[in-house]
């Protein structure tokens, strides 16, 4: 199969269509799209569950309950609990060819119940969704295996800590992006295997380190310049961490360092092999992909973890030749969005 330029049916722009991509269309039996794929994401997520945190009550029992769905969303929510019970019934609609088939489908979706939260097996995370087998966490977003966090989005095997977003593996730490793997860290972005420092810009296996940026195996450093263990500690206390003003004129005084004088990677990706995109974590194949771990033949993808096979899809977890799915997880040869257990008849 050769190369194909096409023009999207929405923004009427140019896009090309891979031989590989031809190949993924055909081993999954679909046709090859329509439109390019910058709009095939814009549909994509407007599926994605993700806006403010509601007050507002569980549909089927009238219990307070705080959700990403409004009071006045136009489908029934529940309570998760209730939504996995025996209470009630799934609708049922009997399908009429005569009348269009997307607007009975949107009138199906108007009477399915929808879970107030995404997640299970989790204790006390009442504040959060997108939760995963954890404990004790407050407005919180995409986490798995956590404990007693707040306000962070997308952390795995995270616990007592503040601030984190897309962190994995992190104790007793504050402020973080894009962090792995660290214990007693604050205020640190791009750094990986660290301990009992403060203001890190990619930095790996540093440990009693402040404000410093491209740093490996390095111990009492402060501003990247080598110091004893008792001259580290000294100096450190001349700087009156525990002022909040002093915080805040650490980050623009860090922020002005690391434009400055440190060493900036062209993307975030680690370990890959014939990979383009970025944030992209241990992929082999993986195309116009970002955010994205241990996967394979990957293509247009957001967000997700140990997939295979995976095109123009997001936020997809242990997934195998699926296309054009949205947050599911464990799925093998799925190619539609993801929709709560219905029942629809064919007459």
């Amino acid at each position: 199969m050769n190369t194909e330029t096409k023009i999207c049916q929405n923004c009427k722009k140019e896009f090309i269509i891979e031989p590989e991509d031809f190949l993924f269309y055909e081993k999954i039996k679909v046709s090859a799209p329509i439109f390019c794929p910058n709009c095939r994401q814009q549909k994509r997520l407007a599926f994605w569950p993700f806006a403010k945190f509601n007050r507002r009550k569980c549909d089927l029992s009238g219990e307070n309950i705080i959700s990403i769905y409004p009071s006045n969303a136009r489908f029934p929510v529940y309570k998760s609990n209730n939504w996995h019970s025996d209470a009630w019934e799934a609708p049922f609609l009997e399908y009429n060819s005569s009348k269009k088939f997307l607007d009975q489908l949107y009138e199906l979706q108007t009477k399915s119940p929808i879970p107030h939260q995404f997640g299970s097996n989790n204790q006390d995370c009442d504040y959060c969704d997108d939760v995963w087998d954890s404990k004790n966490c407050y407005l919180c977003r995409s986490l798995g295996s956590c404990e007693n966090l707040s306000y962070s989005y997308r952390t795995i095997g995270c616990r007592d800590s503040y601030d984190l977003t897309y962190c994995y593996d992190s104790e007793l730490s504050y402020n973080c992006v894009y962090c792995f793997k660290i214990y007693n860290v604050c205020h640190a972005f791009d750094s990986r295997n660290s301990i009992d420092s403060a203001f890190l810009y990619d930095c790996r296996n540093v440990g009693n380190c402040f404000m410093c940026w491209n740093l490996r195996n390095k111990n009492y450093y402060i501003l990247n310049q080598p110091h004893s263990k008792e001259t580290y500690f000294s100096k450190l206390k001349e700087y009156n961490l525990n002022s909040w003003n002093t915080i805040q004129f650490l980050k623009k005084t860090f922020e002005k360092k690391i434009k400055e004088e440190a060493i900036h990677k062209n993307n975030f990706n680690t370990k890959i092999v014939n990979s383009s995109g970025n944030y992209l974590n241990e992929c082999k194949g993986c195309k116009n992909s970002y955010f994205l771990e241990n996967s394979e033949n990957c293509s247009y993808y957001f967000r997700g973890a140990i997939n295979k096979d995976v095109n123009d899809s997001a936020g997809v977890y242990k997934g195998e030749l699926a296309y054009n799915v949205n947050q599911m997880t464990r799925i093998y040869t799925g190619f539609v969005l993801n929709f709560p257990k219905i029942n629809f008849q064919i007459l």
